[in-house]
């Protein structure tokens, strides 16, 4: 089953140690490409998963500097895998 999300979200991910101010943003929309495009190469990287794995890029990204904030832009994101957020989510927010 897929999971279409279609308004704009913010999660910030935080190491529960975290205290640093410096923490990175990074903002996507339906139409952008994965972090420094990883996993664009992927055999399974298609039309179906791209939003998987733009999400998924950014997510490892932020778990490598130890935190900061996802947004999402408003669209239709089609997330055909599940997606892990390994630390605490500090918040998460839906605009309609």
């Amino acid at each position: 089953m897929k999971l279409f999300l279609s308004a704009a979200l913010a999660a910030s991910i935080i190491l529960p140690a975290q205290a640093s101010a410096a923490a990175p943003t990074y903002t996507v929309n339906p139409s952008s490409k994965t972090y420094k495009g990883l996993m664009m190469n992927f055999s399974t990287y298609n039309f179906y998963t791209k939003h998987y794995y733009l999400i998924r890029s950014y997510l490892e990204q932020l778990e490598k500097t130890g935190g900061g904030t996802l947004i999402l832009k408003k669209g239709t994101y089609s997330i055909s895998n599940t997606l892990y957020v390994k630390y605490i989510v500090r918040s998460f927010e839906c605009y309609a």
